[in-house]
């Protein structure tokens, strides 16, 4: 499976404690592998080590606007996480990220907007408690 380059936006920096957390990220890939809608699961790849990368199916969005769909997510030992939605249009990305870590520009749950998903389109938001 080719992964898209590390050039979405960068959740990794600061000082959080990054230390994934391999069983329920392990559990997550189970879960999607699982999914119709699901083409492939990647878990901790090689570009990526800290993440579990799923494929969509490309043939639930219209041709013409969409040729791939993925996404992408990270989760920490000490709760933090990064979940990141990314369409490919034929060239251009549209994304969004949801995010739980400490920021001193936003609250510890926050989102970041499509299409750019930019530090800047960060939004407060209050998820479920972590597990």
């Amino acid at each position: 499976m080719t992964l898209p380059s590390t050039e979405s936006p960068d959740v990794r920096g600061g000082s959080h404690d990054r230390t994934p957390n391999r069983a329920l990220l392990g559990e997550v890939a189970s879960l999607l592998a699982r999914l119709s809608w699901v083409e492939r699961v990647s878990t901790f790849p090689a570009n990526r080590p800290d993440s579990v990368y799923a494929g969509l199916v490309v043939d639930h969005y219209p041709k013409e606007a969409v040729s791939a769909a993925n996404l992408e997510i990270q989760a920490y030992t000490n709760g933090d996480f990064h979940i990141s939605y990314i369409e490919t249009h034929h060239g251009s990305r549209y994304l969004a990220r949801w995010d739980r870590h400490d920021s001193p520009e936003f609250p510890r749950d926050h989102f970041h907007a499509p299409p750019a998903a930019t530090h800047d389109s960060g939004q407060p938001r209050a998820y479920p408690a972590a597990f």
